[in-house]
This record gives structure tokens, sequence and C-alpha cells, in this order.
């Protein structure tokens, strides 16, 4: 007989990375478990912009390039082999914006 103790919800989900074009994430880890994590650009999850499976076992972070500027960004993750309805609650950022160009006027007297 195998017993199987249910890991429950995962906690303290992170943003730990924030630049203008990409977002690090990471949560406590539950040894001996692959994770989904999902990204979205809005909060309902139906504009998917990643759904992938963590590469390796106890993999507890990920990350995402190439996403446009000041763009609000949704994710949540859960234990692969969980069912759909043990996602954990989804949190939310902003990439930072472009910054505009600056230029200084040079003083030739």
């Amino acid at each position: 007989m195998t017993i199987v103790t249910d890991p429950g919800p995962l906690f303290n989900i992170q943003f730990v990375g924030i630049t203008q074009s990409s977002i690090t994430l990471n949560w406590i880890n539950v040894l001996g478990n692959s994770y989904i994590a999902v990204l979205s650009s809005d909060s309902g999850f139906t504009q998917i912009i990643s759904s992938q499976i963590t590469a390796t076992t106890d993999q507890n972070t990920t990350s995402y390039a190439n996403l446009s500027n000041n763009g609000n960004f949704f994710f949540k993750v859960k234990i692969a082999s969980h069912p759909d309805t043990s996602y954990s609650t989804a949190i939310s950022s902003y990439t930072y914006p472009t910054l505009p160009s600056i230029s200084l006027a040079s003083n030739t007297a």
C-alpha cells in the first residue's frame, strides 16, 4: 500500500526579478515534484503567454523574457500531478516602462 501525502497549496510565490522585458519568479518547493507554471497577460488566464512544466524535479523558479515593457502579467503555478483546481492564487506585476531619453544641451559660449 502506498500513502500519498497531499502537499497542499503552494505558498509564498514571489517576483524576484523584474526588468523592462523580463520577469523571474520563485515559490516554496515541495520536494520530489515538478510544476506547471503559467504566465498570462490577463487575470482570467485566457491570453496565455507560456504554460510549461518545469525542466527538472524540485525546480522552484522560472523566468520569462521578451515581454512587453510596462506590461501587466499574471502568474500561477501548481504541482504537475495535481488537478487544475489546485493552481495557486495568481499574482501579478508590471514590467518596467522604457524611460525616455534625455539629452543634455551643451553650453558653448
